[in-house]
């Protein structure tokens, strides 16, 4: 007879229910990495079994972090500019 997650829970044996949710975590996250065809952040999946080389980081290089404070404080506002200056032509021409 399978024990439920509900049945762990109920009984007192949240470690049991905590490993269950861990194991099913890692499939989950490598289906999910997989569909979306990009490289995971999960340290332990590995990325070289489902996408091309050239897009999987190397440790060695410099990559710029676009989700940083000053990234999008000085990048973003300069991609704002350009594409305000574009929109603002093409609705006067």
């Amino acid at each position: 007879m399978a024990i439920t997650a509900a049945e762990d829970q109920e009984s007192g044996h949240e470690e049991r229910y905590v490993l269950r949710l861990f194991n099913t975590v890692d499939p989950a996250f490598y289906i999910y990495d997989r569909a979306r065809g990009e490289v995971p952040t999960r340290g332990d999946i590995d990325a070289a079994s489902f996408l091309p080389p050239e897009v999987i980081p190397h440790p060695s290089e410099n990559y710029t972090d676009m989700h940083a404070w000053e990234t999008a404080v000085t990048e973003r506002q300069k991609v704002q500019a350009i594409m305000k200056a574009l929109l603002k032509s093409r609705s006067s021409g």
